[in-house]
């Protein structure tokens, strides 16, 4: 990678404004969903008692890193394959929580998971490709969002260094970081709240 992009500062502030948006959302859950007890389904309740939300709003708040991540030409690969690890986190830990709200839909779909010993695998346990699988065959999102689904889980997956991996590039993530917002936005959106 010769060729370091270099971002205004314009660009870089859209980009602040998209992320700030998403911490909204996970701090929300985080207080909202961290808290269900005595209101949620007893099954959503038990998944959301375990679930890491407050490291979810964390990994959320950790997007802004990479706005103002100093790059070189040796370093910036790497910055970008740890920036993409961050934003597949989010993403990962938005469907599960979404699924975890909804696990009733999930428990009682017949594409939901079993392990080896027919036992339901929780969706707060499954890996990103399963949980993309399980949407997509239960048209739960439009179908505009899986390739993107599909991309930042690809990309994310380069953190496992060794074997090459297409990594994109810092104009295509800082794009990405706005898609997660719409999307964000779209799980909060579809998420029952009491009256």
């Amino acid at each position: 990678m010769d060729n370091l992009e270099v971002f205004k500062e314009e660009t870089l502030n859209e980009v602040r404004l998209a992320i700030d948006e998403i911490v909204d959302i996970y701090r929300d859950h985080q207080y909202f969903w961290g808290n269900a007890a005595g209101w949620a389904p007893e099954e959503a309740e038990k998944i959301l008692t375990r679930s890491r939300l407050d490291w979810l709003h964390a990994l959320s708040e950790s997007l802004f890193t990479w706005t103002e991540v100093y790059r070189t030409s040796t370093d910036s690969e790497g910055k970008l394959i740890l920036a993409w690890t961050n934003l597949g986190a989010v993403l990962e830990g938005g469907i599960k929580l979404f699924l975890s709200v909804h696990v009733k839909h999930y428990q009682n779909s017949q594409h939901h998971y079993l392990d080896s010993n027919g036992k339901l695998i929780e969706p707060d346990v499954l890996t990103l490709e399963k949980l993309k699988v399980f949407l997509q065959k239960e048209k739960i999102f439009a179908p505009k969002w899986y390739p993107f689904i599909l991309m930042v889980q690809q990309r994310r997956n380069a953190i496992h260094a060794y074997k090459h991996r297409d990594i994109g590039n810092w104009t295509e993530f800082y794009e990405s970081i706005k898609k997660l917002s719409v999307f964000t936005q779209e799980i909060k959106n579809q998420l029952p709240y009491p009256e």
